[in-house]
């Protein structure tokens, strides 16, 4: 398994994974987007709507991979439509740092940590990545990729009481949610 490396995140004030703004697929992957989104342009309003509702133009965003598919143009398009600082941990729906940062994500790692006193939240994009001892003595592990909660079952034992599934299907929301409700 390639090693990932870590690095120290900000403390966001929200969370959100696996928006996939622009994914014409996702509502027949995702059926239950299907219940807020009859295609792909209503997906992506409720989505953007949603995270503008909450997040301020000073507040930091933790968004946990796949936040948009399409060309840079359209992916850099969404950027400039959502308030915030992101900080983005790739996932398999996105190209290198560079390029993410290029479209306008303002913190752009494959993995890291936020580090609060003398506790430790490990943030990667799929779980079934991480291996015992990248979650050692974690308080939590935050991730996305699997789009909803069900998947607890199928963990690694490792990983079955400290991971949270912060995508938009597991948490039901088409917002970020609050840092303090995921912490």
């Amino acid at each position: 398994m390639k090693s990932v490396p870590i690095a120290d995140l900000p403390i966001p004030r929200w969370v959100i994974s696996d928006t996939h703004l622009g994914h014409s697929n996702i509502l027949t992957y995702c059926p239950g987007r299907q219940t807020w989104a009859g295609d792909v342009h209503y997906h992506d309003a409720a989505l953007i709507d949603g995270w503008n509702s909450v997040v301020g133009p000073e507040d930091w965003v933790l968004h946990l991979s796949d936040v948009a598919f399409g060309h840079f143009d359209q992916v850099s398009s969404y950027r400039k439509r959502l308030q915030g600082w992101i900080c983005l941990v790739l996932g398999n729906h996105h190209w290198t740092r560079t390029s993410m940062h290029a479209a306008g994500f303002d913190v752009v790692v494959p993995g890291g940590e936020i580090r609060i006193g003398g506790d430790r939240w490990v943030c990667r994009y799929n779980p079934a990545e991480m291996t015992p001892e990248m979650v050692a003595g974690a308080r939590r592990v935050l991730h996305g990729h699997c789009h909803s909660d069900s998947h607890r079952g199928t963990l690694p034992e490792h990983l079955r009481e400290l991971a949270i599934d912060c995508g938009v299907d597991a948490l039901r929301s088409v917002a970020p949610v609050p840092w303090d409700q995921i912490r």
